[in-house]
């Protein structure tokens, strides 16, 4: 049995090359008048944009950059919902360089590292498991426990 568990928001740390990344990568999702249905709008899809975004994403991913570029930091904290960590995990190709970075990479796993702990900090506050903070992937004793916990669920 999948468990699914609603992950709420989430701050995940990016780099300028890869807010240039998923900012060229997405493209603008939104309602036209005409037709009730989403479409794409603004720009035509370019090669380089594979996958469509909010204006709250896309605005999430611009403030950064433009805050990055003032400050003059390397890396910039961006809150996200779940829906938009998937989003973003749409357009990461594990294998892109993108201003000599390896930016598709460091994406799905800082992703992935977001998520999961999202996901275990959900199922641990549903369990009886006390666990002051989890910010490392699962451990084998505590997946074990985990698993126990999921076998007793479904019985």
């Amino acid at each position: 049995m999948l468990l699914f568990i609603r992950v709420k928001m989430s701050i995940i740390s990016l780099s300028k090359e890869e807010l240039l990344y998923l900012d060229d990568g997405l493209t603008l999702l939104s309602d036209l008048p005409d037709d009730k249905a989403k479409k794409i709008s603004g720009r035509s899809l370019a090669p380089m944009a594979v996958s469509v975004a909010t204006s709250e994403l896309l605005l999430k991913l611009g403030s950064a950059l433009v805050y990055l570029a003032d400050d003059g930091n390397d890396e910039r904290d961006v809150d996200l919902t779940e829906e938009e960590l998937w989003c973003i995990r749409e357009v990461s190709q594990s294998n892109v360089v993108y201003f000599d970075k390896q930016v598709g990479l460091s994406l799905k796993i800082k992703i992935y590292r977001t998520l999961m702990e999202g996901y275990t900090k959900a199922l641990l506050a549903e369990s009886d498991i006390a666990v002051s903070d989890v910010t490392e992937p699962i451990a084998p004793d505590l997946q074990n426990r985990l698993d126990i916990y999921h076998t007793l669920e479904e019985d």
